[in-house]
């Protein structure tokens, strides 16, 4: 799903999948604009991706309060490994929750 401009609309049919296509085990939306009504609840679906192993959020407007809500919603996942956030509106706190 990277590179692809999803509008808000289409990011919130996405999140409806997600929500209950909770077996995936990567997803990659760099460059995706989720700070859009409807991102926030893109990453509020990924809450019962437990199992979810890789995620890329590069470039995707990350502001520290879409952060808190990524925070809270990867809290009970125990699989993640891998975790790309660069080039987000992240700063030295933000950086401090997802350590």
């Amino acid at each position: 799903m990277s590179h692809n401009n999803l509008s808000n609309n289409a990011l919130g049919m996405l999140a409806d999948a997600l929500a209950v296509n909770v077996k995936i085990e990567e997803i990659s939306m760099t460059h995706n604009d989720l700070s859009l009504p409807n991102g926030v609840k893109v990453i509020r679906a990924l809450k019962n991706m437990t199992g979810l192993k890789k995620l890329s959020l590069n470039s995707c407007t990350l502001d520290q309060e879409l952060l808190q809500e990524l925070v809270n919603s990867l809290a009970a996942n125990e699989s993640l490994t891998d975790l790309n956030l660069y080039s987000n509106e992240i700063n030295s706190e933000g950086a401090q929750m997802i350590a």
